[in-house]
């Protein structure tokens, strides 16, 4: 990983370790963004918050669900702020987290 700050690479595998089994997240590269308004993933992909809730209004995007359910007392001042990309390495085996200047 290519990153400076502890709480940012929790943040960020967090979210790739969420989505690490969906069929329709496997050949997507996500983009999430750091800045001083917040945490911003593009797609914005929802979830269910745990295994026993299954009702389609109680989905919720995945940055919400690390934010309440993993890292509880992570905040934004904690973050290196900075555009990250979850993409296929050179070898296109594995994908790994890459800051973006």
């Amino acid at each position: 990983m290519l990153l400076n700050g502890k709480p940012t690479e929790l943040l960020l595998r967090s979210i790739s370790d969420r989505l690490a089994g969906r069929e329709d997240c496997r050949n997507i590269t996500y983009t999430v963004r750091i800045d001083h308004t917040g945490v911003h993933m593009s797609p914005m992909i929802l979830v269910f918050p745990n295994r026993y809730i299954k009702e389609e209004s109680s989905k919720i995007d995945v940055v919400s669900w690390v934010h309440q359910y993993k890292l509880t007392a992570l905040s934004l001042s904690d973050l290196v702020f900075g555009t990250y990309q979850f993409c296929k390495e050179q070898d296109a085996k594995k994908r790994r987290w890459k800051r973006c200047m």
